[in-house]
């Protein structure tokens, strides 16, 4: 698979996460595609840092936990637990309206 590196991004954020944040727009892209359910206005994308570093073969779980975690501290994404039961810890993530203006700026000359 090959990752898109947003030198904007990288350089504001780290490497892994310009690479995450690539990863988590594209399959919200998608998952907007098939009109997903919406909550306050925004869709969600359900991923484990077990899935993540699936799809991103360079992370460990430990380092998609690290960089998830750098994300939303950063402001760009927002987490929130949205599963049917309390025994299922997996988090949703999606971009915070800072992160869209981030990567506005970052993507202009994509």
């Amino acid at each position: 698979m090959d990752f898109y590196i947003n030198s904007t991004l990288a350089q504001k954020y780290g490497i892994k996460e310009a690479i995450v944040i690539d990863v988590i727009d594209e399959e919200l892209f998608r998952i907007e595609e098939k009109n997903a359910p919406r909550i306050c206005g925004k869709c969600f994308l359900r991923m484990s840092a077990k899935m993540l570093s699936a799809k991103v073969p360079m992370l460990t779980v430990s380092s998609a936990n690290r960089v998830l975690k750098h994300l939303v501290d950063a402001g760009i994404l927002a987490s929130a637990e949205l599963n049917a039961t309390p025994f299922d810890r997996t988090r949703s993530y999606t971009f915070t309206d800072y992160g869209e203006c981030v990567m506005d700026a970052a993507y202009v000359g994509k």
